[in-house]
C-alpha cells in the first residue's frame, strides 16, 4: 500500500524524476516506498495531462475583449443605468449576463455619496475664513457656539443617483 507523502516530498519526487532519476533511487533517497514514488509520478502526469486539455463546457458569452470594453464603458459612463450600458457595448447579451460580468469586474451599483457643490464664490469665502482664523487657538475655537453651512430642502427628497463603482472608489471626487 503506498504511503502518503507531504507536498515537499512530492515536489522532490517530481523534481528528481524530471532530472532522470530512477524510481528506486528516488525511493531510497527520500526513504519512501517505491510504490509511493510511482503513484506520485503517475498522479502528477495525469494532472498535467488534464490541465493541458482544452476548457470543457460552455464557452463564456463575453470574452476578454468584451469584458475589457465593458470595463471601459463603466469607467466613462459611471452614472448610466444597466439598460443604457447594454446599448453602449457591442456584445449582444442579456442584462443578467452584463450584471454578472460587472460584478465579476468588481463593480457594483451604489448610491453616490452626496457632496456639497462648491461654487467659486463659496470657495473664496471659505479661503478667506480660513486665512482670517489661521492663528486661532483651541480655546478660541471652543468658544464657537454654532457654525453650520448645511442646506435643507423642504418637500420631496432629492432622488438618489446610482453609480457603478468598486468599494475602494466610494469617496472619489468624480
Amino acid at each position: 500500500m503506498p504511503l502518503y507523502c507531504n507536498p515537499i516530498d512530492q515536489g522532490g519526487i517530481i523534481g528528481m524524476c524530471n532530472a532522470g532519476a530512477l524510481i528506486r533511487t528516488i525511493a531510497n533517497f527520500l526513504g519512501v516506498p517505491p510504490t509511493t514514488v510511482h503513484d506520485t509520478i503517475q498522479q502528477f502526469q495525469e494532472r498535467v495531462h488534464l490541465e493541458n486539455l482544452a476548457i470543457l463546457g460552455r464557452t463564456p458569452k463575453l470574452n476578454n475583449c468584451d469584458l475589457q470594453e465593458l470595463g471601459q464603458v463603466l469607467q466613462q459612463h459611471r452614472r448610466e443605468t444597466l439598460v443604457s450600458i447594454k446599448n453602449l457595448i457591442t456584445a449582444n447579451v442579456s442584462l443578467n449576463t452584463i450584471r454578472k460580468a460587472i460584478h465579476h469586474l468588481g463593480k457594483r451599483s451604489c448610491i453616490s455619496i452626496k457632496k456639497q457643490y462648491l461654487s467659486p464664490c463659496l470657495m473664496e469665502r471659505r479661503l478667506e475664513f480660513a486665512r482670517a482664523h489661521l492663528h486661532w487657538t483651541i480655546n478660541n475655537w471652543s468658544q464657537v457656539v454654532w457654525m453650520d453651512e448645511s442646506l435643507f430642502e423642504l418637500g420631496d427628497p432629492v432622488t438618489q443617483k446610482q453609480v457603478w463603482q468598486t468599494p475602494e472608489q466610494k469617496f472619489n471626487l468624480e
